[in-house]
């Protein structure tokens, strides 16, 4: 009998706080594109050790502003070093639709 594989167990990491995220002006980022990025925090709750943001072509100023914003996240501080991944859209729509 084999034993099905079991389904990774979420993360119990809490969010407490994140600066806005904000884009330069002249900033141009596609809509509807998805960018993942990865990183780690640490016992106290703060993040580090930012991976590389793929797709790997994103524009410059996005990158730096994606860095810049997961810096910013704090977490409830854990047990042991997390590493995470989150990904993050440009969704836009005209105003009241």
């Amino acid at each position: 009998m084999v034993r099905p594989a079991q389904a990774p167990q979420p993360s119990a990491t809490q969010l407490l706080d994140a600066a806005r995220l904000d884009l330069p002006t002249d900033c141009a980022v596609p809509s509807g594109r998805s960018y993942r990025m990865t990183y780690t925090v640490g016992l106290d709750g703060r993040t580090g050790n930012l991976g590389a943001i793929t797709p790997p072509d994103a524009p410059l100023c996005l990158q730096s502003a994606l860095a810049a914003w997961v810096a910013s996240f704090r977490y409830a501080p854990v047990a042991q070093t997390e590493s995470l991944t989150a990904d993050w859209m440009l969704v836009t729509a005209r105003r009241g639709s």
